[in-house]
């Protein structure tokens, strides 16, 4: 099973400030989704589910009975990086194209001295993601390319930011670090 749900990129510390967070215990807290929001600052019950689904994508947390709880396995950038490639429905083929194409960063993290400058660096930034997109777009589940990834009555997030949420948390979880 793929798990279709992706949150905001943001560091691994934000996403083990999120996981502590989770009771151990499923029966703890009725409202994960509230309490995430209320000592975490997510912004949205969306963006709540958002990273419960993903944690449990990660092995990090786990439900039962429909509450989530926090599992005791420990976060390592190895074992996450595998469990996103594995099991986050489009991981492995946005991971093989970064793979393929890693001389370009979707990041544009050079210089950016004056205003053409600056649009040079998002055209290319845009171009880049748009045939990311484009390379994977056949392998994402067709409910990820509609904008809705639970195939809810909601939109959640376009198809084209659901890759680029992927490629940020493959680069954080899964580049080399030095």
């Amino acid at each position: 099973m793929y798990y279709r749900q992706v949150p905001p990129v943001s560091s691994l510390d934000r996403l083990r400030e999120i996981r502590e967070t989770v009771p151990r215990d499923p029966d703890a807290v009725d409202d994960c989704c509230g309490l995430l929001i209320e000592q975490c600052g997510v912004s949205s019950r969306t963006e709540a589910e958002q990273w419960l689904v993903f944690l449990r994508a990660l092995g990090l947390v786990e439900t039962d009975a429909g509450r989530y709880y926090r599992t005791e396995k420990h976060v390592h950038r190895t074992a996450l990086c595998s469990a996103l490639r594995t099991q986050v429905a489009g991981a492995a083929s946005v991971s093989d194209w970064l793979s393929a194409n890693e001389t370009e960063t979707m990041s544009g993290n050079q210089p950016e001295d004056d205003h053409a400058t600056q649009t040079t660096s998002q055209s290319r930034h845009d171009e880049h993601r748009s045939r990311l997109y484009e390379s994977v777009e056949n392998d994402l589940p067709r409910t990820v390319r509609e904008g809705n990834p639970t195939g809810g009555d909601t939109q959640q997030v376009s198809g084209e930011e659901y890759v680029s949420r992927l490629s940020g948390w493959l680069q954080e979880l899964c580049a080399e670090r030095r």
